[in-house]
């Protein structure tokens, strides 16, 4: 409800930008979602549009460590209620939210917390136009960093020992 407006409202300009750019919504069809021309929404085969992507723009959370673990191009964003942002930002004071980042232990994929499209549309772009070779030789360590057995938990802890340090008591 909160990201896919705004995820929408991009990708019309994007369109008006890159006349050939295709994108792919990972949502279940539904009739009220609006057609929009070389945009499909679809429930299947999330991992290989992932992995054929040029460039993912998604929601902070599970979709972001996918990505990241096919070394796909990615922007993270979270959008929150205005009230539980502004909360949220005293009591929380957290470097990064993106989990390719908190792992890394850098910025290597953009990160925007209460995006506007004037806000990630300048970054789509940057990143449509370049080589991403940089950003994609730091998400191939994401793999080595989760490891066979046990990622789930080295995961949680990382995020945990982050949050931990980021509280603000």
């Amino acid at each position: 409800k909160k990201h896919l407006p705004l995820m929408l409202e991009t990708f019309k300009k994007l369109r008006k930008e890159i006349k050939n750019i295709y994108g792919f919504v990972i949502i279940e069809p539904k009739n009220w979602l609006p057609k929009i021309e070389n945009l499909s929404y679809t429930k299947v085969g999330k991992y290989q549009i992932m992995a054929k992507s040029d460039l993912i723009l998604l929601s902070s959370g599970t979709a972001s460590l996918e990505a990241a673990i096919l070394e796909v191009p990615h922007i993270v964003i979270y959008r929150l209620s205005p009230l539980t942002y502004w909360l949220a930002r005293g009591v929380v004071k957290i470097k990064n939210f993106a989990l390719a980042n908190i792992l890394l232990g850098g910025n290597i994929v953009p990160e925007f917390v209460q995006p506007t499209r004037a806000k990630v549309f300048p970054m789509l772009l940057q990143l449509l136009s370049q080589s991403n070779e940089a950003m994609k030789n730091q998400l191939s360590k994401v793999k080595t960093l989760l490891g066979q057995f046990g990622a789930a938990k080295r995961i949680a802890q990382a995020i945990l020992s982050e949050l931990l340090n980021c509280l603000v008591i």
